[in-house]
Order: C-alpha cells, then structure tokens, then sequence
C-alpha cells in the first residue's frame, strides 16, 4: 500500500515495514518495477503532471506485465478545496492485444 500525506509518501509492505523513496517515486503490485522504471523516466525527461505520469506508466507497465490491466483509475484530491476526482479510462480486455497472448 502506498500511503499520503502532504509531507511524504511512503510504502507500506505486507509484512508492515515502511518503505521510503529515495528519488520521490513509488510503484507498487505485480507491474510496480515497469511502471517505476517508466515513471523515473518520464519524471526526469519531461515536462507531465504527476496524474498524467502516473496514468501512463500504468499505462506501459500494462503492455509489459501480464498481470497489470489498463483499466486506469486516477484519484486526484483538491488539497485546497478537499475535492477528490476520479478519471477512469482503459480499452475493453477482449479486445486487447494482450488476450492474443494468453489464448
């Protein structure tokens, strides 16, 4: 589990130790090393949003791992006004090029 806060964010294992990042970057399930490596990327060579980096390394990871869908849903929380939205996109799975791999 990845937990919040307005100071930091930190990983909470199953085993309950608390993880912190080194470079502010946290990716955690069965794509969580794609998508970080993708994040790390795109955090150090471009110019996107937190939401935006975060919807495409799920994005990426979900055409690496098997395991990963890309059925993608943001939570943004409106620190100012305490708001929370959700963006939900992603492609139907049976007409995914991954269903190719697993039939």
């Amino acid at each position: 589990m990845i937990a919040v806060s307005r100071e930091s964010f930190l990983i909470i294992s199953g085993n309950g130790d608390v993880i912190e990042s080194d470079d502010n970057v946290m990716a955690i399930g069965s794509g969580g090393p794609y998508a970080l490596a993708a994040a790390r990327a795109m955090v150090r060579y471009s110019d996107l949003t937190a939401t935006e980096i975060a919807r495409e390394s799920v994005r990426i990871a979900s055409e690496i791992c098997i395991y990963t869908n890309d059925h993608i849903a943001v939570e943004e929380i409106d620190l100012e006004e305490g708001a929370v939205g959700t963006e939900t996109e992603g492609t139907d799975l049976k007409s995914s090029p991954r269903d190719k791999i697993r039939k």
